[in-house]
């Protein structure tokens, strides 16, 4: 018996430091083995089609690959590649315009006729000789171009990074899907609950999965494409920028689009363009704001049951935690983790029900 006791004991130790090992070699890669899982968990029903279809599973799961590349990628390259552009000539205006000694007409808070009747305000009850809010704004963006440009190098090795990591994680999708059933049978086999649970559990994660992706993901887009429309429609700089922007505020909940489209409102009515200022405001609350109302019962639906501030601080905690993916990641491990308690309730009032009761 100590015999077998030892052995055992050697056994889970060896195994503990093979699984930590494991661990340390695969945890600079997490990030894309997740989203890897995320992708493959979105393609699965259309991969599943495709393989009815296409005998041999190595290439149902090479073309549905290729399908994230069509419809995913390529979109999402092309747009990338063009708000750097807007972003770089944005960076270089302001450049030119410091070279001259001037700010930017955007950045010329002295210009604005509703600045200059407060400040006249002030002044007539407060001394503010000493106060220039031209020299403090040239500073503030002097120093933001020069940390900017600091980061350039970083933000392009972060980029060529990205491309690995992005390549990486679509041969890791080739597998998961080629291998999905077998996959999916060693969860079910190493999960401490019984089918039912695993399943549950697993219905959860892919729900929530697909209610973000599928859902958010149309809600956001659609919002930000509207906002960039309309900063393109009144002539407002960099656009697309703007409305990539407002697509990623509007996946955190309590904040969205209103985030970039309120402040351009004011500082449109500051500048004394009334009819842009009424219109972008109206365009936003009334088309971007209704978007959210209409598209989001529609496409989510009772697909997940996350409350807003449960899914603000599970994407607030990931950004810091994971980076962007935790737009998905984050709500995803929350919505498991109260499967998990509701599991864990469930038992408990079962073993509730079924302990005796001890006569007084």
């Amino acid at each position: 018996m100590d015999r077998e006791r030892f052995r055992l004991t050697l056994f889970f130790i060896l195994l503990t430091l093979l699984v930590g090992v494991c661990v340390v070699l695969v945890w600079p890669f997490l990030r894309l083995i997740a989203l890897a899982v995320v992708l493959a968990v979105v393609v699965y029903p259309a991969h599943r089609r495709i393989a009815r279809r296409i005998r041999g599973p190595s290439v149902a799961a090479a073309l549905s690959c290729g399908l994230v590349v069509v419809a995913v990628v390529l979109p999402m390259a092309l747009v990338t590649a063009r708000v750097v552009d807007e972003a770089t000539a944005l960076t270089e205006e302001m450049k030119t315009a410091f070279e001259r000694g001037e700010l930017p007409a955007y950045l010329r808070p002295l210009d604005l006729a509703a600045v200059r009747d407060a400040r006249r305000w002030v002044e007539e009850r407060i001394a503010l000789s000493g106060l220039d809010l031209e020299s403090a704004v040239r500073e503030t963006v002097t120093q933001a171009s020069a940390y900017l440009a600091a980061q350039s190098m970083v933000m392009v090795r972060n980029l060529v990074w990205g491309a690995v990591q992005l390549l990486l994680a679509l041969v890791t999708l080739f597998f998961l899907l080629r291998d999905a059933p077998r996959l999916l049978n060693s969860v079910r086999a190493f999960a401490p609950l019984d089918p039912v649970q695993t399943d549950a559990v697993l219905r959860r994660a892919t729900d929530t999965i697909h209610a973000t992706v599928y859902g958010a993901m149309i809600v956001a887009i659609t919002q930000g494409t509207l906002g960039g429309l309309a900063f393109w429609a009144l002539g407002l700089p960099s656009a697309l920028l703007w409305g990539v922007v407002m697509t990623m505020l509007c996946f955190v909940p309590l904040l969205g689009a209103p985030v970039v489209w309120v402040p351009a409102a004011i500082a449109l009515l500051l500048q004394g363009a009334y009819a842009k200022a009424v219109g972008l405001a109206l365009w936003g609350a009334l088309v971007v704001g209704l978007v959210d109302n209409l598209l989001r019962p529609t496409v989510i639906g009772a697909r997940t049951q996350l409350h807003p501030l449960v899914v603000f601080f599970s994407v607030f905690g990931g950004l810091l935690l994971i980076g962007p993916l935790a737009f998905i990641l984050g709500p995803v491990i929350a919505a498991v983790t109260l499967a998990l308690l509701d599991i864990l309730k469930l038992q408990l009032a079962e073993g509730r029900a079924a302990a005796p009761v001890e006569k007084v």
